[in-house]
């Protein structure tokens, strides 16, 4: 099932269910296996890093399931785009760290974020919803649940939510970030 919803002008979608169980428990058990570091800023005035493991955008696009549909998607809804994956991250919060409301690129950019929320179970009393903000009011929460991903214009501010005390695990996001083409060969 896909949903839009617009926020400052820009579709955002959520798509529920993209990925059968067992790639959701393929998927968690890769990244609970990977080295997380506490480096991971919202801006740079940041003074609460939180943890985060980088992968290889190329070799992840070509070896990852999860890559592969995101890929999909962003052709279908930004078909007049080329874009490429230049930062792959997996997030990691956990009750008790804190987020700030971020924009993914500026504003001239076309930049595109696509959350794919890796967690193989999540309870609603965890809470973790990520926030989208217009105007620096809260429009849309979205609950992390095992195989959703949200797409969107990276110029839409947002921020991680924080999982609740009744969370006894951590909560796990990974963050796919595309550029257009000539975006890219402007910065390399």
């Amino acid at each position: 099932m896909i949903e839009e919803f617009v926020i400052s002008g820009h579709t955002l979608f959520v798509l529920n269910n993209v990925v059968d169980n067992s790639t959701i428990e393929g998927f968690y058990e890769y990244i609970e296996k990977l080295p997380f570091l506490k480096h991971e800023r919202d801006n740079e005035d940041d003074d609460y890093p939180s943890f985060s493991s980088d992968l290889k955008p190329k070799q992840f696009e070509q070896q990852s399931v999860i890559a592969k549909l995101a890929r999909n998607y962003l052709g279908k809804f930004y078909p007049e785009k080329d874009y490429v994956l230049f930062r792959v991250a997996v997030n990691l919060m956990t009750k008790g760290d804190m987020e700030i409301p971020h924009f993914d690129c500026l504003p001239h950019r076309d930049d595109i974020t696509i959350l794919y929320y890796a967690n193989r179970e999540w309870l609603p009393s965890y809470g973790g919803e990520t926030l989208f903000y217009d105007d620096k009011d809260t429009q849309l929460a979205i609950l992390p649940k095992p195989g959703r991903m949200v797409i969107f214009p990276g110029v839409i501010e947002h921020k991680a939510g924080v999982p609740s005390r009744h969370c006894k695990g951590v909560r796990y996001a990974l963050a796919l970030k595309y550029t257009s083409r000539s975006n890219f060969k402007k910065k390399n």
